[in-house]
C-alpha cells in the first residue's frame, strides 16, 4: 500500500468523520475490496460506503467537495480489479437492493427503471 502523508490521512479522516456523520454505520475503513469483486479479489479500501439512495451520493459529493480525496463508483463488480495494495479513496458500493435496483448509467446520466433521469447524478 502507498504510504500516505500527514496531509492525506487527516483528509481522509475528515472525510470518513462527515460520512459517518450523516450515513452511520453504512461507512467502513480498511475493507477488503473481494467483498464487492465477482473475482474476490483485492485489497483494502481506504473507505467503503454502501449508498442505497441518490441522497447518499449527494453525502459522499458533498463529503469529498474540495478534499482531493478519490472516489470510485462500484457495482455488482464483475468488471472490478483492485490491486493487493488496495485503494486510497473512497469507494462507493451502488446496492441494487435499494434506490439503485434497475437504474442505468450512461453519459447522459442515470436513469431510473421507468427511464426518468436520476436528478444530480452523471456517469
Amino acid at each position: 500500500m502507498t504510504p500516505q502523508s500527514q496531509s492525506e490521512s487527516t483528509t481522509l479522516d475528515s472525510v470518513v468523520e462527515t460520512l459517518r456523520g450523516v450515513l452511520g454505520p453504512r461507512v467502513a475503513t480498511q475493507v477488503s475490496v473481494s467483498r464487492g469483486s465477482w473475482y474476490r479479489v483485492g485489497g483494502p479500501a481506504a473507505v467503503w460506503v454502501e449508498a442505497g439512495s441518490v441522497p447518499d451520493l449527494v453525502a459522499v459529493s458533498q463529503a469529498v467537495a474540495e478534499s482531493g480525496v478519490e472516489v470510485m463508483m462500484v457495482g455488482e463488480g464483475s468488471n472490478l480489479l483492485v490491486a493487493e495494495a488496495g485503494y486510497q479513496g473512497v469507494m462507493v458500493h451502488l446496492d441494487r437492493g435499494g434506490q439503485f435496483g434497475g437504474v442505468t448509467f450512461s453519459e447522459g446520466g442515470a436513469a431510473d427503471p421507468e427511464g426518468s433521469l436520476v436528478h444530480g447524478v452523471t456517469a
